[in-house]
């Protein structure tokens, strides 16, 4: 299954609709370990059984009335991604990759209906390849998907026990969902991610009879799910934004909306009753503080799906985002005392820098998934709302007085890969908010790179050329460093806003370098190192008078590998002399922007991961159909 991390604007169709309470999973059970493989799973239309693949050797099933997993198929090397329950339970169909690899295939196996497991050995049912499968409403037929090419895909259907394929439809893109609720039609989604023709994804049907896919809803690309209802009425699928799950009818017209973020469980597959069963994969950790001096190591929070560890300035507190219930939880890094902050929404999970301190450590703002400036005070305990004109852009930095942030806005409707205008703003906390200056940035479909640098510099990078502007002066754009070779890695900056660092690898002989200037222009200076830079939004650390520098490398040295095998090793390196001292390591399962270092350079911050899980949720959508009207 292809998820992918999902705010939209309500729909406006009536008052009634906007009143409509967004659903709210409640927890089935858990499988721990790697959840993404686990997502290959399937669930009953009766909602008793789920089926999963625990890993690409096994099948399992979780029965609801027994509260227990049990396991469905032995040691069958392959096994998983795709997974299909006829409507009586009487039998499963999955994707099986063969032992010497390649595509995967169709195989089937009989089930007793009244326990869920085989009565007898699984066989394979289709002829070449096959993904995505799903019964027809009487059980007899298999319909799944056949890539032909990289681009194109070939819909199938089958006799459930195997036998001649019949083509339905031929189409451009990628095929996932595929559900066959009506007798005469299958609904399925339809993908084209990344390519001119994403626009076109969305839910299409066409008849079992074969023909024309018809085109009934935008959705974002593999965004489908879970698709046609099974009473044939409504379809549920993920906005293109990825941002919101819509209603729909099966002629495409919205009735209804909710706001989704990153963390929530997704709805994934329609049970009876307008039930539906979702997923959520996550990891449980606890936010660690490494003492940089004696690499001593500690944990300053409670275990939980915690990210984005943000130390204050003053060093005495870490603020870290916490995902499904959405919190904020601020640590004292000397006491170990916490307090947790529900929140509406988390901060939005778009690159690094999610949560900036004020200069004075005494508030917290984060932008959340509707670019909404949201202020949380730990003291108090209390957050709300600060009103800006957007956020998008490059990212918003506090004024230095602690009385106001700097943020840009972009409009939403400019075009992509081109030169965009950009209004860098202020706004005071008591909501008042000026335009300080408009600059033209070049972007691409990703947005405009940048950051907002100290009082008076944003920073934007865009095809290797790193450029400054002062937006108190109104002064034209300064090319600060053009980088050679490909990649734009994103730069980090002094706690001060004087000096940028870019990492660096030579296209001739591969060897690293830290390239180290000055924000206005003057300075420029080459660091070579003996080791690679790992990537991320903070990496290198800089000292405030650019005499300093510490940075994470994936590069484990062999005395550090028992503690940094797959994770970072950490070196204090002298910008003067080039020499470079090992101060600290973090093991594996730490993402790039997730640690930090202290504006004082004296301890490093990261949520180290205790376990791995994907979690199976119960939704009720029986009150928002009902609201509803096809």
């Amino acid at each position: 299954m292809r998820k992918l991390v999902l705010f939209a604007m309500l729909s406006t169709t009536s008052a009634l609709l906007l009143a409509t309470p967004k659903p709210k999973p409640t927890l089935l059970f858990k499988v721990k370990g790697n959840a993404q493989v686990a997502n290959g799973y399937v669930a009953t239309e009766d909602g008793r059984r789920v089926y999963y693949a625990q890993d690409s050797t096994q099948m399992y099933v979780f029965d609801r009335g027994t509260r227990q997993s049990s396991p469905v198929l032995g040691n069958m090397v392959g096994v998983g991604a795709s997974i299909a329950v006829s409507p009586a339970g009487d039998r499963l169909a999955f994707s099986r990759v063969p032992e010497g690899g390649g595509e995967p295939l169709l195989w089937a196996v009989s089930l007793d209906p009244k326990t869920g497991l085989p009565t007898g050995a699984p066989m394979r049912v289709s002829i070449g390849a096959g993904r995505n499968p799903t019964f027809s409403p009487d059980g007899k037929s298999i319909a799944f998907a056949t890539p032909t090419n990289r681009t194109a895909t070939n819909i199938i259907v089958i006799p459930a026990t195997g036998g001649p394929e019949r083509i339905v439809a031929e189409t451009q893109g990628d095929v996932w969902p595929i559900v066959w609720t009506k007798p005469d039609s299958l609904y399925f989604g339809l993908s084209f991610q990344g390519t001119q023709d994403e626009s076109k994804s969305g839910v299409y049907r066409v008849s079992v009879r074969g023909g024309m896919p018809q085109f009934v809803l935008r959705t974002a690309s593999w965004g489908a799910y879970p698709g046609l209802s099974p009473d044939g009425r409504y379809v549920l699928a993920n906005d293109s934004t990825w941002d919101s799950v819509i209603v729909a009818t099966t002629a495409g017209k919205r009735l209804y909306s909710y706001p989704t973020e990153a963390g929530d469980p997704t709805p994934d597959y329609w049970l009876a009753g307008g039930k539906a069963v979702g997923s959520r994969g996550g990891a449980t950790r606890a936010v660690h503080v490494v003492d940089l001096a004696t690499a001593k190591e500690r944990a300053v929070t409670d275990s939980g799906n915690l990210f984005a560890a943000t130390v204050s300035p003053d060093g005495r507190r870490v603020a870290t985002a916490r995902w499904y219930p959405s919190a904020i939880v601020v640590s004292d890094v000397a006491t170990g005392t916490r307090k947790t902050i529900a929140v509406e929404h988390a901060p939005r999970a778009a690159g690094g820098l999610l949560i900036h301190w004020s200069p004075d450590s005494r508030l917290i703002l984060y932008h959340d998934v509707r670019n909404a400036a949201i202020l949380v005070d730990p003291s108090a305990g209390t957050v709300r709302e600060l009103a800006v004109k957007g956020a998008r852009g490059p990212v918003t930095r506090w004024r230095s007085d602690s009385r106001a942030i700097i943020y840009a806005a972009q409009a939403d409707d400019q075009p992509t890969a081109h030169i965009a205008k950009i209004d860098i703003r202020e706004v005071t906390l008591d909501g008042t908010d000026r335009l300080l200056h408009t600059l033209e940035a070049q972007c691409n479909r990703g947005g405009c790179g940048g950051k907002i640098v100290d009082d008076s510099l944003v920073s934007t990078w865009m095809n290797g050329e790193y450029r400054v502007t002062n937006f108190r002066s109104g002064s034209a754009s300064r090319l600060v460093y053009k980088r050679d070779g490909g990649g734009q890695p994103v730069p980090s900056f002094s706690s001060n806003g004087r000096w940028m660092a870019v990492r660096h690898q030579s296209a001739n002989d591969q060897r690293w370098s830290i390239e180290l200037m000055r924000t206005d222009g003057s300075t420029h200076r080459s660091v070579p190192m003996s080791f690679r830079a790992g990537a991320g939004t903070r990496n290198p650390w800089i000292r405030d008078d650019g005499a300093e520098l510490i940075v994470a490398s994936p590069d484990c040295p062999e005395q550090s590998k028992s503690r940094c095998l797959g994770g970072a090793t950490f070196y204090r390196l002298d910008v003067a002399t080039g020499k470079a001292t090992e101060i600290a390591s973090i093991p594996s399962s730490t993402r790039n922007d997730d640690f930090m270092v202290s504006n004082d350079g004296k301890s490093l911050v990261y949520p180290r991961e205790i376990e791995t899980w994907l979690g199976f949720y119960d939704f009720d959508f029986s009150e928002v159909l009902k609201s509803v009207r096809p």
